[in-house]
């Protein structure tokens, strides 16, 4: 299903390998078209259902953040549903936190779509 919702644009396809277990890695490569594909790939560090997932966050070659980084992603109800907080950590600069803000905005869009 991941590869169904997260993408940042609606052009771009998704290939999802995913081992959904504490330690367990996942690999996802975002296919724009033009022939240069840019990979994620982490582990999972916490897998509490239905509140919490934190995964390690690495492009392959550096080529958007040089380091790996950390994604926790929170669900808590509300009275009119649930309350999603993502936190991405470790950001190496201003511009890397604005390129993975606009990102992750466009993938939860298209989980909100998804689940429309």
């Amino acid at each position: 299903m991941i590869a169904v919702w997260m993408m940042p644009k609606p052009e771009t396809k998704v290939l999802a390998t995913v081992d959904l277990a504490i330690g367990g890695a996942y690999r996802l490569v975002f296919d724009k078209g033009d022939g240069d594909p840019f990979v994620v790939n982490g582990q999972y560090r916490e897998i509490d259902p239905p509140q919490k997932l934190s995964f390690t966050w690495s492009w392959e070659g550096g080529i958007r953040e040089p380091a790996e980084t950390l994604v926790t992603v929170e669900l808590a109800p509300t009275s009119s549903g649930t309350e999603l907080t993502l936190t991405h950590e470790c950001l190496s600069s201003g511009e890397s936190v604005e390129l993975h803000s606009t990102g992750w905005n466009g993938c939860l869009n298209g989980l909100q779509q998804y689940l429309d």
